[in-house]
């Protein structure tokens, strides 16, 4: 009787304390993907991949994941990080062609190499320390040489980037850190369903490595701990990719198997949501409007059972939804977005979506209000110097050092 008495305790105690743990972690955790494509001035194609994954906060009695990477639950935990963003970068962002004005190339244009910054939870005689400890898991998460940036000549403590946590900060980089497919299978390997479903199966890596540009971005966001955030809220966990890549003999109209040699054969079965869009920043738009109104025809005219046209591009498959910007500080164009929905597509029928240009359109991507160079004068470390230029890109005229400029902006 006292061994059943013991065994029906034993049962009530797994229910309790279990069952939550279990509910929490497949009900609360969630997953989606998300493809941008969208034509460059220069016939090129930026293609950003973005998946999103939240963890729930955990408990006292550990964390059991479905969908979230353990590895990167366990390093939030063990080193109480905060914040985190690794990004691994391959060639330079073209600020003149391909834009710096938009969310892609203002968020995930990274310098060459490796870049690392974290923000830390720890007393601050203990940050320097847990530094080096994440520097040297994370190398061997990600087959890198993070591991150089544990010296002290290696990374900095900034105090006026992030004010909040300016003491916690840490910031390090590695320009001539070369980047290769080692680097990527780690990363991919954080996603649910790597790169054997959904939109990662597109990145084949030949076509990823012969591109223009190519940047992977890991940003994580804890509030797992910190009485200042009030109700825990987990863990937040974004993975972009951005690629530049150059069509195949199709351009400057293009294709995704044109891109990447395949189409998307459905979402990843783990995703909540999986969409591509195709984006036509706000000067392209500008400039099909102003060739409508040549021709004199509408915007949208359908043609066939599953196709969508005007008469300045062509789209293979009817969006699922057009989404357009809403920007009242730009009274012109606003920027368009071409929704498409991956779930109704598999093996037998696979998405492959086609741009073709009917006829030739010219533009020039949104510039940031600011043009950064720096190079090198002089030589040796006598006469030797590095000068840096900052250059308004948007003057409208004036003199002697100051010249007055739109928006109150002026060059110096």
């Amino acid at each position: 009787m006292l061994f059943r008495r013991l065994i029906v305790l034993f049962i009530l105690l797994c229910h309790c304390c279990f069952v939550p743990i279990f509910a929490g972690s497949t009900e609360d955790e969630e997953f989606s993907e998300e493809l941008l494509l969208k034509p460059l001035p220069d016939r090129k194609i930026l293609s950003h991949f973005h998946f999103e994954s939240r963890a729930p906060p955990s408990t006292c009695h550990g964390r059991h994941h479905r969908l979230f990477p353990k590895a990167i639950a366990q390093l939030v935990q063990k080193f109480r990080v905060r914040e985190m963003e690794l990004s691994f970068t391959q060639g330079r962002w073209n600020y003149e062609r391909w834009g710096g004005f938009d969310p892609v190339s203002s968020a995930n244009a990274k310098p060459p190499g490796v870049e690392l910054w974290a923000v830390f939870d720890v007393p601050s005689d203990q940050v320097d320390s847990t530094w080096k400890n994440l520097t040297h898991t994370l190398s061997g998460l990600f087959c890198a040489s993070i591991n150089f940036l544990e010296s002290s000549t290696a990374y900095a403590s900034p105090h006026w980037s992030i004010r909040p946590f300016s003491g916690s900060l840490r910031y390090g980089a590695l320009p001539r850190e070369a980047v290769c497919t080692e680097n990527l299978t780690p990363w991919l390997k954080l996603l649910p369903c790597r790169d054997k479903a959904g939109l990662a199966a597109l990145l084949d890596r030949p076509s990823i490595y012969r591109g223009f540009y190519h940047s992977q971005r890991l940003r994580l966001i804890s509030t797992e701990s910190g009485p200042e955030f009030g109700e825990e809220r987990g863990i937040l966990l974004e993975q972009a990719l951005t690629l530049v890549l150059q069509p195949g003999e199709l351009q400057p109209s293009w294709s995704l198997s044109s891109i990447f040699g395949r189409g998307i054969t459905g979402k990843c079965v783990l995703a909540k949501s999986s969409t591509v869009f195709i984006g036509l920043e706000r000067n392209l738009v500008s400039e099909i409007d102003e060739l409508v109104k040549k021709n004199e025809k509408n915007w949208v005219a359908e043609i066939g059972s599953g196709s969508w046209s005007n008469p300045v591009f062509e789209l293979s498959v009817r969006p699922d939804r057009v989404i357009e910007e809403v920007n009242i500080e730009h009274s012109g164009s606003s920027a368009v977005l071409y929704e498409f929905s991956t779930e109704k597509y598999s093996d037998y029928e696979p998405f492959d979506v086609n741009l073709k240009w009917k006829q030739p359109v010219f533009w020039s991507s949104p510039r940031a209000p600011f043009h950064a160079s720096r190079f090198l004068m002089g030589s040796g470390n006598a006469r030797g110097s590095i000068a840096i230029t900052l250059k308004c890109t948007e003057s409208v005229g004036g003199f002697l050092g100051a010249a007055v400029v739109k928006d109150g902006c002026r060059t110096l």
